[in-house]
This record gives C-alpha cells, structure tokens and sequence, in this order.
C-alpha cells in the first residue's frame, strides 16, 4: 500500500493584505471571517476567499480561533507570530495579546468591528479609543471610538447597559485641536432600548441613538435620531455627489453656527423644504 503524503505546509509569503488584515484583529481584538470578508474582500461569495486566506495564515500562526462551543460563533485573534509580524513593522499599538473573550459581552464588540467597517466603507477615520488610550498611556478616551471627515466629528459608544449617561459630560468637555466637540453616536440593542437612552440622555441634541440590526441593514442610509427630533443621515456626510437637497440642508447648520454640520432637527427640514 502507498503511504499517504502529508500535506507540505507552504512557506510563509506574507502579503500587504495578510498586515493589513492583522492590525484589524489586533485593533479591533477578535473578528468574525464575515467581518474580515466585509472589511477586505469584494467577492460573490464572501466565505470562500477569506476562509481559505485565513485558514493558510493559522497554519503559519498568525491566527488563531476561539470558540465557545459547538455551533457557536468563530472568533479570530492574533497568534504569536501576528504578534511578532505587527511588531517588526512598528504596527503594534500598545494593546495586549488576547488570552481569551468574556462570552457574555462579546458581542457589543463585535457591533463595534461592524460599525467600524460601515464608516470606513464611505471614508471616515476610525481611531480606536483603546488603542488611544494605550498609546498615550491613559484612560481619558470614554468613548469606544473616534471617527473624523472633514470638518465632522463623532464620539462612537456601543451601548453596555452599564455605562454611566454622567459619561457624557466628560467627552463633551474635550475638544479636538480645531476646538470641535462634535456629537455621540450611541449603538443600541434594540429599539426598546434605544427608546430608554433617548429619554434619558442630556444633551438631547448631540447624543444620536441607532440599534446595531438598522446600523447593518441600512449602512449609509442609516438614521441616527436624538430626543430633539433631530435627524443624521450618514448619506449627507459621505455623498460626493453635490445635490441641492443635499446642499440645502446642510446650510441650515452653517448658517445657524452649529459645531456640527451634521445635524439637523426635522422642523428646520420641513422649513428649509
């Protein structure tokens, strides 16, 4: 009888993709192959390509998986040689090696990787808050997120149920270097919930509510409301396309001086139309 040959591991040919692909998981801590095929393969199939990709960069120990029972979620982290890759590249941002996940909240994280990938879809600057903090070895980021276009700014929350609203006060009270505080988005469970934040929540016009399932659902049509009857569109920011639609609503905000030309209540709407 022939023996049967092993399978020859490949030699390792790490490409830009393979880099870019580990700094997501390092930033982001553990991700989904969907997650991974959302963020970097346009494909028919979005298993097929990174599943392959993925599973020839765990045979080299750049990834590996956890999982918390059969049938369940398959999350992928940094291995040893992740590690080890990102540092020899100056990649590394202060954050640790991922030991394991906390299953009872890992899934807010994972909203926080799918709100990540919709805003750099449409090219906003995503800056963690705990890579922030790590870098400037502090803990003054209360937000999840910081994300910038243009003269926008948006502090990024994803809702924990255990975060003080007292919170606000503080991101509010920091201002970037052109003196722009911005506004929150807050990423919700559901309705229900979202429901409760908006009763709340001080600063009613600048804390914008969004469950996560209408966040996927309606990407860049997706409508972030706050408890003034305020309205963000996240269309209106990314559209390259100048419509006088478009034009018009954003000059309600120029004209009334707001920090953030983003807003817009629903009465200034039915005036400006």
């Amino acid at each position: 009888m022939k023996k049967q040959s092993k399978r020859k591991k490949t030699k390792l040919r790490i490409t830009d993709r393979d880099i870019e692909i580990l700094s997501f998981c390092h930033e982001q801590r553990f991700v989904t192959i969907l997650q991974i095929a959302r963020k970097f393969y346009k494909v028919k199939n979005p298993y097929k390509c990174p599943l392959r990709r993925i599973n020839r960069m765990m045979e080299w120990g750049l990834i590996r998986t956890l999982k918390q029972g059969i049938g369940k979620t398959t999350l992928y982290v940094l291995g040893l040689k992740g590690i080890r890759e990102l540092e020899k590249r100056g990649l590394l941002k202060g954050l640790g090696y991922v030991q394991g996940v906390d299953w009872k909240r890992h899934e807010q994280t994972l909203w926080l990787t799918d709100t990540r990938i919709i805003f750099e879809m449409f090219g906003f600057i995503w800056m963690s808050g705990k890579a922030l903090d790590a870098l400037e070895h502090t803990r003054m980021h209360l937000a999840d997120a910081v994300v910038k276009k243009d003269e926008h700014l948006i502090h990024v929350v994803i809702d924990r149920e255990h975060w003080e609203l007292d919170g606000y006060k503080l991101i509010f009270g920091k201002k970037d270097k052109a003196g722009t505080q911005g506004i929150l988005v807050y990423v919700v469970r559901d309705e229900k919930r979202k429901i409760w934040i908006l009763r709340n929540a001080k600063y009613g016009e600048r804390i914008y509510v969004i469950s996560i399932d209408e966040l996927r659902a309606r990407a860049e049509r997706a409508i972030f409301t706050n408890s003034s009857d305020g309205e963000l569109v996240l269309e209106d920011l990314i559209d390259p396309r100048k419509t006088p639609e478009r034009d018009k609503r954003l000059e309600i905000f120029r004209k009334a001086d707001r920090v953030y030309s983003g807003l817009y209540s629903r009465r200034e709407r039915e005036k400006a139309a």
